[in-house]
């Protein structure tokens, strides 16, 4: 696949969610919503895509990631759940949540 097969797709697509910021980059610079979902506050803050409004998704800055435990790098998905990311989604993208009312069921 090239780039610009990526780029029609993420047309197609209407937004980015993704956890690399070269994809995210190119969905932002073609005025697409976008959400990153990463393990790192920091790298994030500094190449998160600009060129649309998009948001970034990681742990808070309280979990520790201390050298040889590092729960923050080793757990993260644990601080960054899927509510979160659906919670930002529907900020970023209003009409997603008229189509998106159904709970999931339990059973």
């Amino acid at each position: 696949a090239s780039l610009a097969d990526l780029a029609a797709l993420l047309y197609e697509s209407g937004a980015c969610i993704g956890n690399d910021s070269g994809t995210c980059h190119l969905a932002s610079n073609m005025h697409l919503p976008t959400l990153v979902i990463s393990n790192c506050c920091k790298r994030m803050k500094l190449w998160r895509p600009g060129w649309r409004s998009g948001e970034v998704l990681t742990p808070p800055r309280w979990v520790p990631n201390f050298k040889g435990s590092r729960v923050r790098e080793n757990h993260w998905r644990w601080f960054a759940p899927t509510r979160n990311a659906i919670k930002i989604l529907k900020r970023l993208i209003p009409s997603w949540s008229l189509h998106n009312t159904e709970q999931p069921s339990d059973s």
